[in-house]
């Protein structure tokens, strides 16, 4: 849905590629967004795709889809 919403609009589409990104960095913490949102109530399989691994996945498939250059998103590439 999100990618809908962003598509053909080019900051927006790069904002979020580099906020996927950011969830690929070596001190990302599902435990810190979770204290930082407390009331966020995330089940196991929506835990399982905010995991890096999965992450990269997305923006790397985004950067092709969206033509963003990759330098951008220093964690995945």
């Amino acid at each position: 849905m999100a990618e809908s919403f962003v598509r053909g609009h080019p900051k927006l589409e790069e904002c979020m590629v580099r906020l996927l990104d950011s969830g690929c960095h070596p001190d990302y913490s599902i435990a810190q967004i979770r204290r930082q949102f407390s009331r966020l109530s995330l089940s196991k399989h929506q835990t399982d795709q905010i995991q890096p691994k999965m992450l990269s996945k997305q923006v790397l498939r985004l950067l092709e889809k969206f033509n963003i250059d990759p330098a951008l998103c220093p964690n995945s590439v």
